[in-house]
């Protein structure tokens, strides 16, 4: 397979100064080829702290979504768009979606194939990735960074809920949501990127994320997935066609069960630094 990483070495990507986490414009972009028709694209996510979660005053805050300071102290990379069902198609040879379009995300898939898609990924990319980095489900904390780009607002766009419990325009502009979707999932990249080139962070479908359901725990550095015996839900982050503005906020958190097949739940890929756990010791 052939495979083009703009950035191909662990050094270049801790010191690319072409973009910030403040929220301008990324410049830097990865491409990895599935077969000679099917590219999986990344976007550059620089190194960076925020404030993860929703300020009180913010429509349809949970009180699960307490704010609090987070860094990650290394770059990443994210998908530029939801797994389609071509690509899951591709390098799977299978499309589990109850609607079926190569361009739109795929669905129906549990966490565990979400994650059997990553090590499939990781095979055929072994030495085509940059050093110490491997792809797989992106945490919380860099889904939510990614997602937001530097903005602190409900929509990754900069605007806040002006209707919540029904229709809102701001959340048209970049998600297909359940006002505007038909009822169905969406082809991929119909809406309004963030700044950072990212689509469809917000509607869609959910996304998996790798942790586990839990409190957050204040203030982190690169915080890892954490996990208990009695926590057997996953993470799903961003809303998805079927629902409105309260599920679809950028600092929303939905647990799921991790075997759960559901038309409205896909997937994006990460790029990130090996982590410091084995996954492979923890039920999953």
């Amino acid at each position: 397979l052939f495979v083009l990483v703009l950035c191909t070495e662990l050094s270049i990507l801790t010191s690319c100064q072409c973009c910030s986490g403040t929220g301008e414009a990324q410049q830097l972009h990865a491409s990895f080829s599935l077969s000679p028709e099917t590219v999986l694209e990344m976007v550059y996510c620089p190194a960076g702290s925020y404030i993860m979660g929703s300020p009180i005053a913010e429509f349809e805050r949970n009180n699960d979504e307490i704010q609090h300071n987070v860094t990650l102290s290394k770059p990443f990379f994210i998908g530029k768009f939801e797994v389609t069902q071509k690509q899951y198609e591709t390098l799977m040879g299978s499309n589990p979606s109850c609607f079926k379009d190569e361009n739109r995300p795929v669905e129906r898939v549990t966490w565990h194939d979400a994650v059997a898609f990553c090590e499939k990924l990781n095979e055929i990319t072994r030495n085509a990735r940059p050093k110490g980095y491997v792809f797989t489900l992106p945490t919380e904390a860099q889904w939510e960074y990614a997602c937001r780009a530097g903005t602190t607002t409900a929509w990754n766009s900069g605007k806040d809920i002006m209707h919540p419990e029904r229709h809102d325009a701001e959340l048209d502009e970049v998600a297909w949501n359940y006002y505007n979707s038909d009822k169905q999932s969406q082809p991929v990249g119909g809406k309004l990127p963030n700044k950072w080139g990212i689509y469809d962070m917000h509607g869609n479908v959910w996304e998996w994320c790798l942790d586990w359901m839990e409190p957050y725990h204040g203030d982190a550095v690169d915080p890892l997935p954490q996990y208990t015996p009695d926590k057997l839900e996953r993470v799903g982050r961003g809303g998805s066609w079927y629902y409105g503005s309260d599920r679809s906020r950028a600092g929303y958190r939905d647990s799921l069960c991790p075997s759960d097949k559901d038309c409205d739940v896909g997937f994006r890929v990460a790029l990130t630094p090996v982590m410091e756990m084995d996954m492979l010791q923890m039920p999953k």
